[in-house]
């Protein structure tokens, strides 16, 4: 029964030792895949942030040409009003 039991455990031990080779595989592999996954979403951040970035300096050159349009306008008709009003 001695032998029967130590073969039993040499087994057992063997699938053990296995199994945490076949566990330690899938384990870096999950790693691999986190990682490339984080550079992926790194990237696609990147990208959102230049995009970002490039319709704030639009939305800003439209905002200031805007202004521009609105005070040249206010000027020219507080010109005309004290043109008007000094005649």
């Amino acid at each position: 029964h001695t032998e029967k039991i130590e073969q039993v455990r040499a087994e057992l031990k063997k699938d053990i030792e296995q199994l945490r080779l076949e566990l330690g595989k899938e384990i870096e592999e999950v790693k691999l895949k986190q990682e490339q996954l984080r550079a992926e979403l790194t990237e696609k951040i990147e990208q959102i942030r230049a995009d970002l970035i490039e319709k704030i300096e639009k939305n800003k050159t439209d905002l200031i040409r805007w202004m521009f349009i609105f005070w040249t306008g206010q000027v020219v008709a507080m010109i005309g009003i004290l043109k008007w009003l000094l005649h």
